[in-house]
């Protein structure tokens, strides 16, 4: 429930009092100060019950005394408080990312193994926000981004001469499907002149795709994991950047994808959510079944393998999204997307991918919505049961994550559809947009270039929302707009707007609670929070079939041709859109809005499909 429209209870101590709850009162109250100035009169606990009587919906919060009860009360009548804005600072948080463009502070060389990150939060909030660089800022990105990358490996690091990282490469790639295009590196002259993808230097040819392939199999685990960097440590999240790398670039295969969906549905927890890893149980043996990196073969013994650590928002979304993209290439989506007559990779010739290892997806929803915290704690979302909420698990356990999560849904429902021949009930939808569809009773979605040298690639505006009449969304009609959904989507977007933003008169920025400073990381996965809260994305068989027709026809293999449509097999459906906010005037689309991500690459998706265009297009 709302945390505006709803009785906002403090969670219960029973006299047990820890530096855990300590903290989280701590939490509760800062959150709550901010949404009490927001609430109807009948919600406003701090009212003593007396001024109240003869009102029947007069509440009364047990654990104020009255003591308490009168301080909030003077503080609330004083006027000092102000009343926070549903309104996203749209221009204060550019001014905010863009001041991290420039020389930063000294306390920043910490840092210097994440520059590849700080560039990929900072131009994907830009992205999300339908904001782009200069010219000369742009030339100067993606030559940055391409000096990350090491010429032995084709991976990149966090910085200059920094050994490859499957995060970091993750991030950079991101980053240049975001800034970069077709064509060698700019050069400092470009630079110096302003010079990139206009003129045919994005960048994109300099990525050393083979060298990278090879990098990244060689990080790969008998049991299907990925170290993160050599003779590094086997995390869940290695798996979910090589899914994201490899299909962003043209450069997966059924072998490099074998195995991981069972390890990852081995990270699974007793709790529902997935942890960093498992623990798998080996034995020496004469064989030559696998090998590890030291070159002494093993064999895995069957049984149970324990994970390692407890369940975690950020790993959940990514092992989540990872077995979604996995799953899906075995699926009926991939089998509707290729037609007969395409040639078979080389890699293909090995083998081809196993169904994937199924994940307890009861259980995993049950542990996803528990991590939605109460109405007194401002709808936010928490990494960890009991832990405190953060703005950033807006995405990793909200928006992102539950729209893997529905999809997964959707996914099975898709697959007993087609196995009893019946239809899918999309059979209405007519391709409309650069690899999206729309519904047709809803607004049609067109393309707009964020600036004018995008290659196409541009943001995303719609036509009309839900709000067509310029009403304001933020009072009580919201809750008829809301549709069924896994988590509630007004909560997220008002912990977003009212507790993880910081007001335009204090530098703007969005941050993991209030107390707290902003940071790159967290304005930028607030946003992407914010953007999966707003908009409905679906699958769509109907995506992949038209987008293999229409360009998926010119890739020259079928494994290339099912990986390129079931990543862009999705639809907007604007039927569902909630945006809370107010409008900037009748008939517009609110202020608010901001451009859908892609759920498993979180990038917008002009940006991931013009890159897939380029690296599907030229074979690798």
């Amino acid at each position: 429930m709302p945390a505006i429209r709803a009785a906002a209870w403090p969670s219960p101590l029973d006299n047990v009092f820890t530096q855990t709850s300590d903290d989280q009162v701590d939490t509760e109250t800062a959150i709550n100060e901010l949404f009490s100035r927001l609430r109807p009169s009948r919600f406003d606990f701090a009212k003593d019950a007396s001024a109240q009587s003869g009102k029947d919906d007069a509440m009364v919060n047990p654990w104020l005394s009255s003591a308490e009860q009168e301080q909030q009360r003077a503080q609330a009548s004083s006027g000092l408080a102000t009343k926070p804005s549903l309104l996203l600072e749209r221009q204060a948080h550019v001014a905010f990312l863009t001041k991290l463009l420039e020389p930063l502070p000294g306390a920043y060389t910490a840092f210097d193994t994440n520059r590849s990150w700080l560039l990929y939060w900072i131009l994907h909030s830009f992205d999300l926000l339908s904001v782009a660089l200069d010219p000369k800022g742009r030339a100067r990105a993606i030559a940055t981004l391409l000096s990350f990358q090491n010429k032995s490996t084709g991976g990149f690091g966090g910085g200059p001469d920094q050994i490859s990282h499957l995060m970091a490469t993750y991030a950079a790639v991101s980053a240049l499907a975001i800034i970069g295009g077709p064509g060698p590196a700019p050069t400092a002259e470009d630079v110096a002149d302003g010079k990139s993808v206009e003129v045919g230097r994005g960048g994109w040819d300099a990525i050393d795709r083979h060298k990278m392939r090879s990098w990244i199999a060689s990080l790969k685990q008998p049991d299907g994991s990925f170290l993160v960097h050599a003779n590094g440590e086997v995390d869940v999240r290695a798996g979910y950047c090589v899914v994201c790398i490899t299909t962003l670039l043209g450069i997966s295969s059924p072998g490099l994808f074998e195995g991981m969906a069972a390890f990852i549905a081995s990270c699974q927890t007793f709790e529902g959510g997935i942890a960093a890893a498992s623990q798998p149980t080996y034995m020496l043996k004469s064989g030559l079944d696998g090998a590890t990196p030291s070159g002494i073969a093993l064999a895995s013994v069957d049984g149970a393998r324990p994970a390692l650590g407890e369940a975690h928002g950020g790993y959940t979304y990514c092992a989540a999204a990872s077995h979604l993209a996995l799953s899906l290439l075995t699926s009926t989506l991939a089998a509707a997307s290729a037609p007969a007559g395409l040639a078979t990779a080389p890699e293909a010739e090995a083998g081809t991918l196993q169904p994937a290892a199924a994940l307890d997806q009861e259980a995993l929803i049950r542990w996803a919505t528990a991590q939605q915290g109460t109405p007194f704690e401002g709808g936010g979302f928490r990494g960890r049961t009991n832990k405190l909420v953060d703005g950033c698990y807006g995405w990793f356990s909200g928006g992102g994550l539950f729209t893997v999560l529905s999809a997964m849904v959707e996914a099975k429902l898709i697959e007993e559809a087609s196995n009893a021949g019946a239809s899918d009930g999309h059979a209405s939808r007519t391709h409309d947009w650069n690899g999206m569809l729309t519904v047709p009773s809803a607004p049609v979605v067109h393309a707009a270039p964020a600036d004018a040298a995008s290659s196409g690639a541009g943001s995303w505006k719609t036509e009309s929302s839900v709000d067509a009449e310029g009403a304001d969304e933020s009072e009580d009609d919201v809750d008829d707009l809301s549709p069924l959904t896994l988590f509630d989507r007004v909560a997220l977007q008002e912990y977003i707007l009212v507790a993880a933003q910081r007001p335009a008169k204090e530098g703007g920025g969005l941050r993991d609670k209030p107390g707290k400073r902003p940071d790159a990381y967290h304005t930028c996965y607030n946003l992407a929070g914010l953007s999966l809260a707003q908009h409905s994305v679906r699958l769509s068989p109907e995506t992949a079939k038209a987008l293999h027709k229409t360009v998926g026809a010119g890739v020259a293999d079928e494994w290339n041709a099912k990986v390129y449509a079931t990543m862009l097999a999705w639809t907007l459906v604007q039927r569902d859109e909630i945006v809370v906010g107010p409008n900037v005037k009748s008939g517009e689309a609110p202020q608010n809005k901001l451009n859908p991500t892609h759920p498993i690459f979180n990038i917008t998706f002009p940006r991931a499909k013009t890159m897939m265009d380029w690296a599907y297009a030229s074979a690798v």
